[in-house]
C-alpha cells in the first residue's frame, strides 16, 4: 500500500518553501495562526484544517503565532495512488476525524501488525475525505483526547493530574490505561512530544535557551540533557549531522 510517517510539528516562523519527492504530505493544523502557501496562492489556516500537497508541488507556512500541528508523509504504492488524485488542496476536519488522526498516531508507535492496521485505517481515511463520510469515534476517545490536550499544551508544563482531569478519569486508573495504550506514561509521551518539537524548533533556526524556554524547561542545561536523554544526541550534534545553522 505504502509507508506512512507521522509527526508532530512546531513552528515560530516563516518555513521556506520546499518539496518533497514521491510522497504526499498532509498538515493538519492544532493551534496558531498564519498562512499556508502552495501553487502561489496564501490561505489564512485555521483550527482543524487538514492541507494536502502532492508530490514534487513546492509549499510554505508563514506563521504569525506559533503553530503547533501533525504532518504526514505518505509514499503510495502505485496500486494504491487513485485515492489520492481527486481530493482537494484543503478540508475542515470535524471532532471524529481528529480522533481517527490520533488513533493513526498511536497506532504508529505499535507493532508491525499494528503499523499495517495504521496505513489501512488512513486509506480509509483518505476515502472518507473524499466521500463526505463521517468517521466512527473510537473506543479509545479519553486517551485520544488526552493526547491532543498534550499537543495543544506543549509550551506549558503539566501533572499527571492536570491532564486525567482533563478527561475526567482517576489518576492512577488513568494512566494505566493510558500505559496499555501507548506502551509508555502520559508523561513520558508528553517530553516526547516537546523533543520532537524541539527538532522542529532546531530546524528553524533556534537557539537552545530559546527552545527550553518556549517549552517550558528551567533553563538551557536541563534541556540539553533532556534532549540527549531522549533523541540520543545533544542539540549542538543534530544542528551538525542536518547542517543546521543556529540564527
Amino acid at each position: 500500500m505504502g509507508t506512512l510517517e507521522f509527526n508532530f510539528g512546531y513552528l515560530t516562523g516563516y518555513f521556506s518553501s520546499h518539496s518533497h519527492q514521491g510522497c504526499y504530505e498532509f498538515h493538519y493544523i492544532l493551534n496558531g495562526e498564519g498562512n499556508f502557501i502552495q501553487n502561489g496562492r496564501s490561505t489564512k489556516f485555521v483550527k482543524d484544517q487538514f492541507f494536502i500537497t502532492p508530490p514534487n508541488v513546492f509549499h510554505a507556512l508563514d506563521i504569525k503565532k506559533e503553530l503547533s500541528f501533525f504532518y504526514l508523509r505518505y509514499y503510495p504504492d502505485s496500486n494504491v495512488i487513485s485515492y489520492f488524485e481527486n481530493l482537494n488542496d484543503s478540508y475542515i476536519l470535524n471532532n471524529n476525524s481528529r480522533l481517527t488522526l490520533s488513533e493513526l498516531r498511536t497506532l504508529l508507535l505499535g507493532d508491525k501488525e499494528s503499523i499495517q492496521g495504521a496505513e489501512h485505517l488512513f486509506l480509509y481515511f483518505i476515502c472518507t475525505l473524499l466521500s463526505d463520510t463521517k468517521l466512527p469515534i473510537y473506543n479509545q476517545e479519553p486517551i485520544i483526547n488526552s493526547q491532543i490536550f498534550l499537543m495543544e499544551n506543549i509550551t506549558n508544563k503539566l501533572t499527571l493530574q492536570e491532564i486525567s482531569d482533563y478527561v475526567h478519569l482517576e489518576k492512577h486508573y488513568f494512566c494505566r490505561l493510558f500505559k496499555k495504550s501507548t506502551n509508555i506514561s502520559p508523561l513520558v509521551y508528553f517530553e516526547r512530544l516537546k523533543m520532537e518539537a524541539a527538532c522542529s524548533m532546531i530546524n528553524q533556526g533556534n537557539r537552545n535557551f530559546r527552545i527550553a524556554e518556549s517549552l517550558g524547561y528551567c533553563d538551557e542545561t536541563y534541556f540539553c540533557s533532556r534532549f540527549k536523554k531522549i533523541i540520543g544526541v545533544t542539540p549542538g550534534q543534530f544542528r551538525k549531522e542536518n547542517n543546521i545553522v543556529s540564527i
